[in-house]
């Protein structure tokens, strides 16, 4: 017994021997950084560790959630402090950055985004914001004018209870600027979408065509479809729209990754298509992935495509990328009246 205590002895004292002689990568000084976490501090500036209610004593301060400086090793915070204590842990190598007092804070998690959409969204004709049907048709008729003759025009992000006019817009309106383009634009949660009248037309949908499980073709008083297509509907529409091209793929990945970090989000919960996160794949190769991503795989795919997707990215390896839960739909949404009620949505 006394061999294997000598030696997991050794290893303790390694490790601890390791810690104390650890050096910084990269240390922050002279910032106003919030930690979001107690700490009581001692006369000379040192950390006492972490306490929710620290005692209080005449070497003891009360509890202070910013700090002066922070150093950082191996893409993890090692310590925070003053500029003294933090310092200490510099090195030949260490890289010191002069804060000049500027705000710094732990990043933002979302726990819910579709990070390749709200790029293509940028790509497209963007309809987030538009304060009435005018100005969505604004937006997109200035796309309309620079399309391809025959190219389909494709957005995101109408919402009509922003409007002084509380109703959906209809395929007569995007006829009025689409000309000879299908085109078909989501709603802003994405579960329904309106659609001209080529886009329909390309999709076979007409008055005699049957609501799909799932999904509800929004119909006229003579029974013609208005262009509104709820939940499952919008596929048929949305299978004739050209896949974007892999040039165009990695840009509105790259589009959606300048916009987290502009908002300070560090970490997300995605939900996109696997050709998405093959992008997001390549970009860590590249030392170009400025996002911690928890991708979500999609319920109702096979079990056994699900343990491809597992094994081909295992989740426990990759700490900026990784596979985990599974993404399903169970019913729609209120904005777009496609949630299960107990009654019907008034008209």
């Amino acid at each position: 017994m006394r061999i294997p205590f000598a030696l997991f002895l050794g290893l303790i004292m390694t490790s601890l021997a390791s810690a104390q002689n650890q050096t910084a990568d990269v240390i922050f000084i002279n910032g106003n950084i919030y930690t979001g976490t107690a700490r009581c501090v001692g006369p000379a500036g040192a950390e006492c560790g972490p306490q929710k209610q620290p005692p209080w004593s005449e070497t003891m301060k009360i509890p202070d959630y910013r700090v002066q400086a922070m150093a950082i090793a191996s893409g993890k915070i090692i310590r925070t402090g003053n500029n003294e204590v933090v310092l200490a842990l510099k090195s030949k190598t260490t890289k010191v950055i002069d804060l000049a007092g500027h705000f710094a804070m732990p990043g933002f998690n979302d726990a819910h985004v579709h990070l390749a959409s709200g790029g293509f969204e940028k790509l497209n004709v963007d309809l987030v914001g538009a304060k009435s049907l005018d100005e969505m048709k604004q937006r997109i008729a200035a796309r309309a004018s620079t399309a391809a003759a025959g190219e389909w025009i494709t957005g995101r992000g109408w919402d009509h209870t922003l409007w002084s006019e509380v109703k959906t817009p209809v395929r007569q309106d995007i006829d009025a600027v689409t000309g000879d383009h299908p085109a078909i634009f989501n709603r802003v949660d994405g579960h329904i979408a309106v659609a001209n009248s080529a886009a329909l037309k390309a999709a076979g949908i007409t008055g005699q065509t049957p609501d799909p499980h799932g999904g509800k073709i929004d119909r006229d008083d003579q029974g013609e479809p208005t262009g509104i297509l709820r939940e499952t509907a919008m596929g048929a529409v949305f299978s004739k729209v050209p896949p974007p091209t892999p040039a165009q793929r990695r840009r509105a990945v790259e589009l959606a990754l300048e916009d987290a970090a502009r908002w300070g989000i560090t970490s997300a919960q995605d939900n996109s298509a696997w050709e998405d996160f093959l992008v997001y794949e390549q970009l860590e190769k590249e030392n170009k992935l400025t996002l911690r991503i928890s991708e979500w795989l999609p319920f109702d795919a096979p079990v056994e495509q699900l343990k491809a997707y597992r094994a081909h990215h295992t989740p426990w390896s990759d700490p900026m990328l990784r596979t985990t839960m599974l993404k399903g739909f169970m019913d729609g949404s209120l904005g777009s009246r496609t949630a299960a009620m107990l009654a019907p949505f008034p008209r």
